[in-house]
């Protein structure tokens, strides 16, 4: 029955797959249609102006804020080369007046008197500006903010002081470690690459110089590139979106037309020849990493057959069997993941992110060994219709229920996808998978070889013999060494390595659940001390998920610094324990979570509602009885005592919020003290304490009902099926 309802379910998505009617940009002709989730009511209409600005205009009558995006295709690659940090310092001077509001800041006042926010980003190969605001105040912000790019003033009174703010701005983020690795990997680039440039700026790149006024440099460059046909618009209110349409033609018709000047022809982001690459970098915090990065062909054009997409799920997979378990199983590895890096119209990159282990690091060419075995596994086997066919299912399902985005984030997202998609496919691009593609999939495959590889080890003990320009970086770059090549290029396999298998946790009851009464707030049932349960059911999302919190109690849990740190180890031992397990769900839109809080922690289920009582059975069994191994404990000891270090190097406003809370709260325990109690903490004695402080019937005190026994974790499971499958009022039936 369960089959048979989600293949009606997925027979009513590919009906309702709405087809929102809007114009594509050429005024007046209906050419392409906005395919939407057939969640989303609002209304769109693509437009094009005459004097070639693109345009998006979304109708929502029901959002409280309207937003607007206004995307750039220039950014910080295409800097005067005497001139790093120019399109930077040019975002920033966009908002400090222009002929019809002369003020500085007075566009900032209107947004924020009216309950919005605005900012701005600069990209290698795109700007972004963006708002929002109080609904029936959009006319009044659309008016000053298209002013940006008709008349802007470039006043000279704050050319010196946003130059400063230029470089307060990369001053703060000089000990910044992702600053600092992407400042180091852009030394391997082509410097005719935009992501080869030092986007930020700073008072010396800035600065005037004889004959050579950084305003006039602003003004040309403004000239040169802030052209109409080079922007796309994104507007949302609550308006229609044929008056939406009047506005934007009545305000940005006066950006400039006219012939932008075209980029320089796209370079390979490494230069011809210098393949394969070992870099080592040196971080400020104590961080281990090992980056595979491969040069590949760019998978733009593909988006529909996702090709990145299919290879990232079989190399990110984390159950068992994945190359990431079997890291961890050595003690080498802390997390994983892979997909596309970075993204440009002929070239790209590929990406696998390993965190590492101090042994993992020295062990690296173990690792590179068995992550081309696997890739050689993949290709031999790996490529079939029905992974492909699963993935497209999970889109679906995610694209069928899609949440509201808010306008916000939606205006900005759009704006800077209609430089790369037709705008039909602007909201179903990532979710889309048209036709399995094994050549294609093949192809990019042989691309994730060593002869394509960038690869970069961090680690505070590695040596290195260069110092990066801007941010100091110690680094060093070298060709990979032979022996390397050669065993990674070879036909290694390795037997303890396994393809993924059919996820189990593949939602199929989508249905959902009418409530008989009207609950206007959530109910509370006592079933037993210490033992309450919350409950709310409600469709008005139209979306078969739910979220199931248990807060679980002990007067032991953070009581003195030991018991705090056993505390996390307790929940980091468990969340451990069930990752290779767990991660299926993730892929299908189930997650969990075991985070602390002053009183113990908590379990908190969240996602489709089919499939999370067979969860949240596994999660209560690991929980009563935590597999607490020499070796996962050693590894998460290490993590911990290492998290606790780089407190201390965290940014200084974070470091005095941190302290404020200390000082204001009990058992908020001081770093060194809790890096004490993990140093000194040991397997068998952490045991006793898990046993003692989360096992004893008489320790547990929950709002939301766990307590030790069989019969009770049973219990809970029961409620939890009764809770999201039922149609009848809720009951609680006799665990026995």
């Amino acid at each position: 029955m369960k089959l048979l309802r989600y293949l009606a379910g997925l027979l009513v998505f590919l009906l309702a797959t709405t087809v929102t009617s809007a114009q594509h940009y050429e005024a007046g002709q209906a050419v392409a249609d906005i395919i939407t989730s057939p969640s989303d009511d609002r209304g769109y209409l693509a437009h094009r102006l005459k004097n070639g600005l693109r345009v998006l205009l979304i109708s929502d009558p029901h959002t409280d804020k309207a937003a607007a995006a206004l995307d750039v295709l220039v950014g910080s690659g295409s800097d005067p080369e005497e001139r790093p940090g120019l399109a930077h310092l040019l975002e920033h001077m966009l908002f400090l007046g222009t002929e019809r509001y002369p003020e500085a800041g007075e566009y900032q006042a209107f947004i924020q008197l009216h309950g919005g926010s605005d900012n701005a980003y600069t990209m290698p190969d795109h700007t972004n500006y963006y708002f929002d605001i109080e609904s029936q105040y959009l006319w009044g912000a659309l008016e000053r903010f298209s002013q940006f790019f008709v008349a802007p003033l470039f006043n000279p009174r704050f050319i010196e002081r946003e130059r400063g703010i230029v470089h307060a701005e990369f001053s703060a983020k000089l000990k910044s470690d992702g600053r600092r690795y992407l400042a180091a990997r852009r030394q391997a680039f082509d410097p005719r690459h935009p992501e080869s440039s030092f986007a930020v700026g700073d008072e010396k790149t800035l600065s005037d110089r004889e004959g050579d006024l950084v305003r006039e440099d602003l003004i040309g460059f403004y000239e040169a590139h802030y052209r109409a046909e080079s922007m796309t618009l994104v507007v949302l209110g609550r308006e229609s979106t044929g008056l939406l349409r009047d506005w934007v033609e009545k305000l940005f018709e006066g950006v400039p037309a006219g012939k932008v000047i075209a980029p320089p022809t796209e370079v390979p982001i490494y230069p011809l020849g210098t393949l394969p690459l070992l870099q080592k970098i040196i971080p400020v915090k104590e961080i281990r990493q090992a980056v595979f990065s491969f040069a590949i062909p760019s998978a733009l054009d593909e988006y529909a057959a996702k090709p990145l997409s299919y290879i990232a799920n079989l190399l990110g997979d984390e159950g068992p069997g994945s190359l990431f378990a079997l890291l961890k199983e050595q003690g080498w590895a802390k997390g994983l993941s892979a997909g596309g890096g970075l993204s440009y119209e002929h070239y790209g990159t590929f990406e696998v992110t390993i965190s590492l282990t101090e042994s993992g690091l020295e062990n690296y060419q173990h690792i590179g060994a068995w992550l081309f075995a696997l890739i050689r596994q993949i290709s031999e086997e790996g490529v079939t219709s029905w992974v492909f066919d699963e993935q497209r299912k999970l889109a679906e399902i995610d694209f069928r229920f899609r949440e509201d985005i808010e306008a916000y984030t939606l205006v900005r997202a759009f704006a800077a996808r209609m430089h790369d998609y037709p705008v039909q496919d602007l909201y179903y691009a990532p979710y889309r998978y048209d036709k399995f593609n094994k050549e294609l999939i093949l192809s990019y495959l042989d691309q994730l070889q060593p002869r394509n590889l960038h690869l970069l080890l961090v680690g505070p003990e590695l040596e290195t013999d260069q110092v990066e320009t801007h941010y100091g970086v110690h680094y060093s770059l070298e060709t990979l060494p032979g022996d390397v090549l050669e065993d990674w290029s070879g036909s290694l396999t390795n037997p303890d390595l396994s393809l993924p298998k059919p996820n189990p946790f593949l939602a199929v009851d989508l249905e959902l659940r009418q409530e008989q009464l009207e609950v206007s707030k959530p109910t509370r049932i006592d079933i037993q001390d210490g033992f309450t349960l919350w409950f709310d059911h409600d469709t008005s999302y139209g979306s078969p998920r739910g979220n199931f919190y248990v807060s679980i109690r002990s007067p032991h849990a953070r009581t003195t610094p030991r018991e705090a740190v056993l505390t996390n180890l307790y929940a980091a031992a468990v969340a451990d324990q069930l990752n290779a397990f767990s991660y299926p769900a993730q892929l299908a839109g189930l997650g969990f979570e075991l985070y602390g809080h002053q009183r113990g922690f908590t379990l908190k289920i969240s996602g489709y509602t089919d499939k999370q009582a067979a969860l949240l059975e596994r999660i209560l069994a690991a929980l009563r009885v935590p597999e607490i191994t020499p070796d996962r404990f050693d590894r998460l000891q290490d993590n911990l005592v290492q998290q606790l270090r780089n407190l201390a190097l965290e940014q200084p406003y974070e470091q005095a919020i941190a302290d404020l809370r200390r000082l204001l709260l009990d058992t908020i325990w001081w770093p060194n003290a809790k890096i004490e109690a993990a140093e000194a903490a040991t397997q068998k004695p952490s045991k006793l304490l898990f046993h003692s402080c989360w096992s004893r019937s008489n320790r547990w005190r929950s709002p939301m009902g766990i307590t030790p026994g069989r019969k009770h974790c049973r219990l809970l499971r029961l409620l939890l099926e009764n809770c999201w499958g039922r149609t009848a009022p809720l009951s609680f039936p006799t665990a026995r």
